[in-house]
């Protein structure tokens, strides 16, 4: 029999790990309504690994852990399976690069969008 707790990736343990640590001061309820979703069943979802991270929710998840983002976004790339694209934002000290045709990268634009920056395409 396969042992579970080998399939949870890094961000589903650091999500529940995270997650708990706020449990004194924000239900898993109040933490969904941060980050915009809808429905709080998705929160037990990503934290058993069953839903991974969207990548677009990155930013709102981590402002609603008061965590580091750019932790975050490296787990989540991790978790989809983008080591390349990790490699490149670890290597480039963090900063977000796009990748087009033939391999090369190049940076996004920072659209305003509310008051928040956000990663639009180039």
């Amino acid at each position: 029999m396969i042992n579970e707790n080998h399939l949870i990736s890094d961000i589903a343990k650091f999500l529940d790990k995270r997650i708990y640590e706020l449990s004194y001061r924000k239900s898993q309820r109040d933490i969904a309504r941060e980050i915009g979703f809808v429905n709080d069943n998705v929160i037990a979802m990503l934290k058993s690994g069953r839903t991974k991270v969207p990548l677009y929710r990155v930013v709102s998840i981590a402002k609603a852990l008061e965590t580091d983002p750019r932790q975050l976004f490296v787990l989540a790339l991790t978790q989809h399976g983008n080591e390349k694209d990790r490699e490149a934002f670890q290597g480039n000290g963090g900063r977000v690069l796009r990748k087009r045709a033939g391999d090369h990268w190049r940076y996004p634009q920072v659209l305003k969008q509310n008051g928040s920056e956000a990663i639009g395409r180039v």
